[in-house]
């Protein structure tokens, strides 16, 4: 009997050759039930989705680039990623993301609604990114939050901080941060931060 998952057709779509999934046994992720013979997203030729674990990739979600998904991570809703990705263990990316770069998600990353990276991401432990949130440039996002209408643009190494609504924020190291709607934070050339409240 065969250990594997699914099963892949070939498929165009807008002049790019993908792969249509199709599962070939019946498991489950998260509360969603994947069926067997039930049509999951798209992936490219390149990408490697793993047949051990639930990790999975479903219906609405396009995946290509050279991104490997393993253990239990789930892609749902319309999710696109590009790039060269590593998304693993219980990482759940879902809703409307977009991803575009080399990024690294694990441990219980969660990726929620409209949110866009464009650059280099590391995240680990209890990273949660959503809810109108750009990302570009460098980062290495360890146990934070980032959520409501946040914009961060340069390189960042963010550690159990918390970035929450309408916060723009260029060329941040922070450890144990806060920072809230009415803030602004940007580095100042001498090499201190400079806080502004609206």
């Amino acid at each position: 009997m065969s250990n594997k998952k699914y099963k892949v057709i070939p498929i165009t779509k807008n002049g790019k050759d993908y792969f249509q999934l199709v599962a070939l046994r019946n498991f489950t992720n998260r509360g969603i039930s994947i069926k067997e013979n039930s049509y999951g997203g798209l992936i490219g030729r390149d990408v490697y989705l793993s047949h051990t674990g639930t990790c999975w990739v479903d219906k609405g979600c396009e995946v290509y680039g050279k991104t490997s998904i393993l253990n239990d991570a789930l892609i749902t809703g319309n999710v696109s990623i590009t790039g060269n990705c590593v998304i693993k263990d219980f990482t759940l990316i879902q809703k409307r993301a977009s991803i575009n770069g080399d990024c690294i998600f694990s441990d219980h990353t969660l990726i929620d609604d409209f949110v866009i990276i464009a650059g280099n991401v590391i995240t680990k432990k209890e990273t949660i990114i959503k809810g109108n949130t750009f990302l570009s440039g460098n980062f290495i996002i360890n146990d934070s939050i980032l959520k409501d209408k946040t914009f961060l643009s340069g390189d960042f190494i963010i550690i159990d901080s918390w970035y929450v609504g309408d916060t723009k924020i260029r060329e941040d190291r922070i450890s144990k941060g806060e920072v809230h709607g009415d803030e602004q934070w940007t580095y100042n050339k001498k090499s201190y931060w400079i806080k502004f409240k609206f």
